[in-house]
């Protein structure tokens, strides 16, 4: 597996023909059927996978296609440095939760009413992470934004993660996903 693990450089697209060093932290998933799936039975634990080799990045927008099958939200995760630490934008049918857990602690930094009328099961979503700033997208729309991203996390990869706060089954697969970096414009 070092080829999957190796660092990835930016611009980074995985079309999930294979898989590219996907690390599942919980639940029961897999690469196949040209997508990443992300499943489980309790969705209070639900399905969590970051890919591996991108902890050094650190300016980025991050898109992926998702078929969002069943679960109340689903979370693209970045700036992942471990299962401690990482940045989080959590899609849910009411509202866009925008977050960070260090430490091992969650927090929520802005709570916005959802505006966008998803079409289930295909979604596209997005997240940027830019200095101390953290941007949702829904498809190409800006949804929420927190410029109170903790100094901590300045570098770190991409996941994503679906649960369900009633703990029924979780079910989204990850059809593919895109990485640009974003620069800082002096440097």
């Amino acid at each position: 597996t070092t080829l999957v693990s190796a660092t990835k450089s930016l611009p980074y697209s995985d079309l999930l023909k294979s898989d590219k060093g996907w690390e599942m932290l919980a639940g029961q998933n897999s690469v196949s059927d040209d997508s990443l799936i992300l499943k489980s039975d309790s969705g209070k634990e639900g399905a969590t996978a970051n890919l591996n080799g991108t902890t050094q990045w650190s300016d980025y927008i991050y898109t992926a296609s998702i078929d969002w099958n069943s679960g109340s939200d689903i979370r693209l995760l970045a700036r992942v440095q471990d299962k401690d630490n990482f940045a989080w934008c959590d899609f849910r049918n009411e509202t866009i939760l925008v977050g960070e857990t260090v430490k091992g602690v969650s927090q929520t930094l802005e709570s916005i009413p959802n505006q966008i009328n998803f079409i289930y099961p295909n979604v596209y979503l997005g997240v940027s992470v830019n200095g101390s700033i953290i941007s949702c997208y829904g498809g190409a729309r800006l949804t929420a934004t927190s410029n109170k991203l903790d100094e901590n996390l300045i570098r770190g990869g991409v996941g994503i993660s679906v649960s369900d706060d009633m703990d029924r089954s979780v079910l989204a697969k990850l059809n593919s996903m895109d990485v640009f970096p974003i620069s800082s414009g002096g440097d």
